[in-house]
C-alpha cells in the first residue's frame, strides 16, 4: 500500500534554527530539489504498490536517495550514513525535521530497485527532460554519438581459473546439500587434489602452452566428475530442499554445465574461440568485447551507445553481446525523436558511423551530417571548416565518457541486477 505524503509545511528544521536561521539556498541539493518533478514521480511510484497492506516507503525519500547515490558514487551503506548525517540530503529527500537515526536500511534500496525496474527510471528521465527543455536548460539541436564498454566487476578470466571456480562451487554445494538433506553417504570430490593441481599451475610466473593445456584437461575431468556427483545427490535430496533453493541451484547448474561443455569443446577442437563464450560463472551474461584499445584489447562487460545533447549524456543502447555500433544510428535517431519530439538538426560522430548507408539515411531525413568526407577532399572550403570544427566539438562526448568512468564508477560496474 502507498500513502501520499502532505508536502505543505511550515518552517523547515526549526529545532536546528531556533533563532530564525534557514537553509542555504545555494546548496546543490537545495537547488536540485526545485527542478525534480516530485509530484509526477509520486503518481508513477504509487502504481507499483497495491491499495491495501503495509504502507510503502515515501517516493521522494527513495528517489532522492537513489539520485544522491549516483551523484556521489556511494555504496548503499555509505549512502545511508550520509543521509543520517547531512541535513541537506534529508531536505532533498523530503524531510522537515532532522532525523539522527537510520530511517531506512541499505538492503531496502536493493529490493526497491528490483521492484521498480528500469521502466520507473525511464519515466523519471522523461519527466526531467521535459522540465529541462521547458526551462531552456537543454536545447536539443546537435546529436553526438559514441560507443564504449563499461567493464563488469569480474576477475580477469582465464580457462583454468574459470574451471576452478566451477569446481569449487560444485564441491561446496555437494556438501551443502548433504547437510541440508541429512545424507550420511560420503562423496569423494577430490577437492584437495584438484586445488593442489590448480595452485601448482597458477603460482608459476611463466606458463607454457603445454603446461596450461595439461592442467586444463585435468580440471575438465574433475569438473565432469563433480557434475555427476552433484546431479546424483541433488536428485536424492530434491524432496527435502525448499523450492527457492532448488531453483537457484538448478540455474547455477545449467551455467556450470555450459562452461564445462564449452571448455571441453575448445580442447577437443583445439580452438580458442567459441560462440557465446561464458567468461564469468557468477555473471554468465558477460561476454568478451574486442575493442582494440591501447592496453585493453579485450574488455568484459556491456557495450553501450551513448548520445550527447547540449551538455547532457543519454544511454541509447546497452548489450552484453558484441555488435557494430555503426548499425545503431537509426535507433539513436528514433530515440532522440522520442525524447524531444523532434529530429536533430545535425549529427556528429566518429569515423565508424560514417558508412554509406548512414550517409544516405541522414540525407533522406534532411539532417546535416558532420562525417569526415569519403574519397578526395571537397573543394568547398566552408564545408571542410564546418566538419573540422564539429569534429573538435565531438571531444565533449569523449570527456563525458571519461568522467563517467573516473567519477561515476562506470570503469567497474558492480550492479548485479
Amino acid at each position: 500500500m502507498y500513502l501520499k505524503k502532505d508536502r505543505e509545511t511550515g518552517n523547515l528544521f526549526s529545532e536546528l534554527f531556533p533563532f530564525g536561521g534557514k537553509l542555504n539556498e545555494k546548496n546543490q541539493w537545495f537547488k536540485l530539489s526545485k527542478i525534480i518533478p516530485w509530484d509526477k514521480m509520486d503518481r508513477v511510484y504509487a502504481k507499483y504498490f497495491s491499495e491495501i497492506g503495509r504502507p510503502a516507503k515515501d517516493s521522494r525519500r527513495v528517489t532522492g536517495l537513489l539520485i544522491v547515490k549516483h551523484r556521489k558514487s556511494y555504496s548503499d551503506r555509505d549512502l545511508i550514513d550520509e543521509f543520517s548525517e547531512n541535513i541537506y540530503v534529508q531536505y532533498f529527500c523530503g524531510y522537515e525535521q532532522f532525523i539522527s537515526g537510520k530511517e531506512i536500511n541499505y538492503s531496502t534500496l536493493c529490493k526497491l530497485r528490483k521492484r521498480l525496474g528500469k521502466e520507473y527510471f525511464k519515466s523519471f528521465e522523461k519527466e526531467l527532460i521535459e522540465i529541462l527543455v521547458k526551462e531552456k536548460v537543454l536545447r536539443p539541436k546537435e546529436l553526438m554519438l559514441d560507443a564504449t564498454v563499461c567493464p563488469s566487476d569480474i576477475t580477469y578470466p582465464t580457462d583454468i581459473k574459470l574451471l576452478n571456480v566451477v569446481r569449487e562451487w560444485l564441491c561446496d554445494k555437494i556438501n551443502y546439500i548433504r547437510r541440508k538433506a541429512e545424507i550420511k553417504e560420503k562423496v569423494r570430490t577430490y577437492r584437495r587434489v584438484a586445488r593442489k593441481l590448480y595452485l601448482s599451475c597458477q603460482k608459476k610466473r611463466r606458463k607454457s602452452k603445454k603446461m596450461i593445456l595439461k592442467a586444463k584437461k585435468k580440471l575438465i575431468r574433475y569438473v565432469r566428475r563433480n557434475l555427476k556427483q552433484f546431479e546424483t545427490i541433488f536428485l536424492k535430496a530434491s524432496g527435502k530442499l525448499k523450492l527457492k533453493i532448488k531453483e537457484e541451484l538448478e540455474n547455477r547448474l545449467k551455467v556450470a554445465r555450459k562452461i564445462y561443455e564449452q571448455q571441453k569443446e575448445m580442447v577437443e577442437k583445439k580452438v580458442n574461440k567459441i560462440k557465446d563464450r561464458i567468461v564469468s560463472f557468477h555473471l554468465p551474461e558477460v561476454r568478451p568485447i574486442v575493442r582494440g584499445k591501447d592496453g585493453k584489447k579485450v574488455e568484459f562487460g556491456p557495450k553501450v551507445v551513448l548520445s550527447y545533447v547540449d551538455g547532457f549524456g543519454f544511454l541509447d543502447k546497452i548489450s552484453f553481446d558484441a555488435y557494430n555500433e555503426s548499425t545503431e544510428l537509426k535507433n539513436s535517431l528514433n530515440t532522440f525523436k522520442e525524447r524531444f519530439d523532434k529530429a536533430p538538426d545535425c549529427v556528429t560522430t566518429d569515423r565508424i558511423f560514417g558508412t554509406r548507408e548512414n550517409r544516405r539515411l541522414l540525407h533522406a531525413l534532411d539532417i546535416e551530417d558532420n562525417f569526415i568526407p569519403l574519397g578526395r577532399s571537397s573543394p568547398d572550403k566552408s564545408k571542410q571548416k564546418r566538419i573540422k570544427k564539429a569534429q573538435k566539438r565531438r571531444n565533449r562526448i569523449e570527456g563525458m565518457i571519461g568522467t563517467g568512468k573516473c567519477k561515476y564508477k562506470l570503469e567497474r560496474v558492480r550492479y548485479r541486477i
